[in-house]
């Protein structure tokens, strides 16, 4: 079947794509939603994950059952504030399972460091059996750099 092409000049298909995104992060069923639901600015994102190891077709994913350097790599991408961005970012957590989980929280803590100026350590997100700690300091910028 053809699929007649996509005209990325077409602002409404613009607008369904960033709609998308923001829901991903802020709206009801997102699934970034429990990292940004606080945010007081707005966030346009996409989780994901990138497979490690080949499954066979008939085999189920178990992470549990992997060696944590065969977990799926966790993966985050935002941009922020939506109606004027003054940020991207893409974010890989190595083995990190899930992009939700993993790699959206230590986006929010480099959006809360660039939007409002916040200082803070990545080491904060929990680690469990799943998740594996991500470490970083996280600093504003320098000379109003984001603003």
């Amino acid at each position: 079947m053809f699929a007649p092409p996509i005209l990325l000049h077409n602002p409404k298909h613009w607008d369904a794509v960033i709609g998308g995104m923001h829901e991903v992060a802020q709206g009801a069923r997102g699934t970034a939603r429990k990292v940004f639901h606080d945010a007081p600015y707005t966030v346009a994102g996409k989780t994901g994950t990138a497979q490690v190891v080949g499954i066979a077709q008939n085999e189920k994913y178990d992470a549990a059952k992997l060696s944590e350097r065969q977990r799926d790599h966790g993966l985050f991408i935002a941009f922020a504030p939506v109606e004027n961005p003054k940020i991207a970012i893409a974010v890989i957590v190595e083995n990190g399972n899930s992009g939700s989980g993993a790699a959206a929280p230590v986006a929010r803590k480099v959006l809360d460091a660039w939007l409002l100026g916040q200082t803070s350590t990545v080491a904060e997100t929990p680690t469990t059996a799943e998740t594996p700690a991500a470490s970083a300091t996280v600093a504003p910028p320098e000379n109003g750099a984001g603003e």
